[in-house]
């Protein structure tokens, strides 16, 4: 159910989380570009930078009806 929905989205976003942080904290080298030039097409892509909010507010995917509410009106609004 939601429980496990949750439980399973909060583990990814710890996931990518803690990469972004060791990949940051790496400093220099091949990976620091790399994530540069990645970092650098999600800025430039508004339907990226959209997509990676609606993920790390849990507004993405499936929702109950209850949350979905607030969720419906937000994106008719920014559509």
């Amino acid at each position: 159910g939601y429980e496990q929905q949750r439980r399973t989205h909060n583990l990814l976003m710890d996931a990518a989380m803690s990469a972004l942080h060791r990949a940051f904290g790496a400093g220099a080298g091949p990976a620091a570009g790399l994530l540069d030039r990645a970092l650098g097409i999600v800025h430039r892509s508004g339907m990226l930078k959209r997509a990676f909010a609606r993920q790390a507010l849990g507004t993405a995917g499936e929702l109950p009806r209850l949350a979905r509410a607030g969720v419906d009106e937000a994106r008719a609004g920014a559509g």
